[in-house]
């Protein structure tokens, strides 16, 4: 009588988490804050969680936040419709564009049947018109996000049986990052 045994492997994974940020209004790329999230297994749903916070005085102001997510390199943005030089590739995959507005001070993106490796997220606030005013007589408004990625593994079932052999590729994705 052959015996046999079924092991599972399954995860779920919190353990992604970017606590107070702060984030600013857009006027260069450096402004632009960059996380990066890393899906390890695959999963039929991830769920990224972004909440934002003010603080100061907005005068009311309910600023449209950027929270944009690109599968294995930097998001490429362009808020300004400049033109990109003639040697950019600018056509992407798997880039997940979100846009909401402070009103919404916590938001949720879902992503159905995420790819597996590294996921990046790029965040900034759009730049507040206001009147021209002294400096003196301006007050700062500050905006901070919290996010955190979380999703569950599908399981991954191997049965093993004595006296049979099982062949189990386990692969890294790797990927290049152009600057």
């Amino acid at each position: 009588m052959a015996c046999c045994f079924i092991v599972i492997v399954c995860g779920y994974d919190f353990g992604q988490h970017y606590s107070r940020i702060r984030i600013f209004e857009y006027e260069s790329y450096s402004d632009v804050k960059f996380l990066k999230f890393k899906i390890y297994g695959p999963t039929t749903l991830a769920n990224w969680t972004v909440n934002i916070q003010s603080e100061g005085k907005c005068n009311g102001y309910q600023a449209n936040v950027h929270f944009d997510l690109q599968y294995g390199t930097y998001p490429l943005i362009n808020p300004h419709n400049e033109t990109y030089p003639s040697s950019y590739i600018t056509t992407r995959h798997d880039l997940k564009l979100t846009t909401f507005n402070k009103s919404q001070s916590s938001q949720l993106i879902q992503i159905e049947n995420p790819l597996v490796g590294p996921w990046f997220a790029l965040i900034f606030v759009d730049k507040q018109i206001i009147d021209i005013k002294p400096k003196i007589l301006t007050t700062q408004c500050n905006y901070y996000l919290t996010s955190w990625l979380d999703y569950q593994n599908t399981p991954n079932i191997v049965m093993i049986t004595p006296n049979v052999q099982v062949e189990i590729n386990l692969t890294n994705v790797s990927s290049a990052y152009a600057g």
